[in-house]
């Protein structure tokens, strides 16, 4: 009884640990955007799987207003960004980034 106690508590530790650890250090995210160019010289980013608070404040922190993109060797500099969920699904959050040429 004194061990299958003393397996749980190391298990229940263990358990701890991990959680404690993702945690405080987490997996850092990159944003690969998907690029749409539209017949009358537009171009939109969108970025999906930008979901939570966190994931949300750290794209903001990534893009911002009037900086600068290069894309098929043209500089944009963004324009707007807007957040809107895919229609249907819940929680798929997806940030666009409207683009005017720099």
């Amino acid at each position: 009884m004194v061990v299958v106690t003393a397996v749980l508590l190391v298990i229940v530790i263990a358990i701890i640990f991990c959680v404690v650890h993702t945690l405080r250090h987490p997996v850092p995210i990159s944003f690969e955007p998907v690029f749409k160019t539209f017949p009358d010289g537009s171009v939109q980013m969108e970025f999906s799987g930008v979901e939570g608070a966190k994931r949300t404040k750290r794209f903001h922190e990534e893009y911002q207003v009037g900086m600068p993109i290069e894309y098929e060797g043209q500089a944009y500099t963004i324009a707007q960004i807007k957040e809107h969920h895919e229609a249907g699904m819940v929680y798929a959050k997806i940030i666009t980034a409207y683009l005017e040429r720099a």
